[in-house]
């Protein structure tokens, strides 16, 4: 490989720097603000919020929806009532940034927001978004840019459907919130398809079609970050957690959590702190 060459690969992500991401789940700030040299891309996932640009009519936001900000305006944005809403979010600057935002987002709606018919996929790429960002992890500027295309990727495909009839999504939004607030559980998707009427298989079937992974996938993506929350929140041990886990073996829990996570939990608690 050409010196050239190597160069281009180690820089081809350089052309983006993202500055803050999060997710909040009762977001009650109100904003009028201008952020020059900065875009962002946002999501209101429940809640209603009001949103405006350059002090023109202003619209509320009361299901899901994503929206975004351009550096040349400015927004003025809060929660629409007494109740804050679930928000996130990720800021960024530099050419790429720029890029997305102007022939990317702004293409896909000129209000500068656009409702989202199936909030839980957008929710799955948007956390592991934030995570990359907010911990500083190994290589994760790299992915966090494919994260990000990759939202704007599901964002253009907004007229897809996705085969889940309305009235099997409420069973599978429970499911899936249930599995990620509560991921150390055992769950037997036999009795969880059999609460939507439905047969085990067609439940796995229109789970992966909304959620966008397997069921098992999603729990196991779902019990690592709930792990990784753990490394960082307490002081339990690697192998306490991979118990808690269900992980009789602690080096396949640590390979396990390495493969989704990117760091082995030990090397993962270290970042943490020195970044902290």
């Amino acid at each position: 490989m050409s010196n050239l060459l190597l160069y281009l690969i180690m820089n081809y992500f350089d052309d983006i720097q993202f500055v803050a991401a999060d997710v909040i789940p009762d977001y009650r700030e109100k904003f009028d603000r201008k952020n020059p040299g900065r875009f962002s891309l946002e999501f209101i996932r429940s809640g209603r919020m009001y949103f405006g640009m350059d002090h023109g009519k202003r619209v509320i936001f009361s299901r899901p929806t994503a929206y975004w900000m351009h550096s040349d305006h400015s927004y003025q944005y809060g929660p629409a009532g007494d109740e804050g809403y679930e928000h996130y979010y990720v800021t960024f600057c530099g050419p790429r940034g720029q890029r997305l935002l102007e022939e990317g987002l702004q293409q896909l709606d000129p209000r500068g927001y656009m409702v989202i018919q199936q909030a839980e996929p957008l929710a799955c790429l948007f956390r592991e978004l934030v995570q990359l960002i907010r911990h500083h992890l190994p290589e994760g500027h790299n992915r966090a840019v494919l994260l990000l295309e990759e939202i704007l990727q599901m964002l253009t495909e907004k007229s897809k459907t996705y085969n889940v009839p309305e009235h099997h999504l409420s069973a599978i939004e429970i499911t899936a919130k249930l599995i990620r607030t509560r991921p150390y559980e055992n769950y037997d998707i036999k009795a969880l398809a059999k609460t939507a009427c439905l047969s085990a298989s067609h439940f796995r079937k229109l789970f992966r079609q909304y959620v966008g992974t397997a069921i098992g996938d999603y729990l196991l993506v779902c019990r690592m970050r709930k792990a990784a929350a753990e490394l960082e929140q307490t002081d339990k041990t690697a192998q306490q957690i991979a118990y808690e886990t269900g992980y009789d073996d602690p080096a396949q829990f640590s390979k396990m959590f390495k493969k989704k996570i990117g760091l082995a939990p030990r090397e993962y608690r270290k970042s943490i702190r020195r970044s902290s």
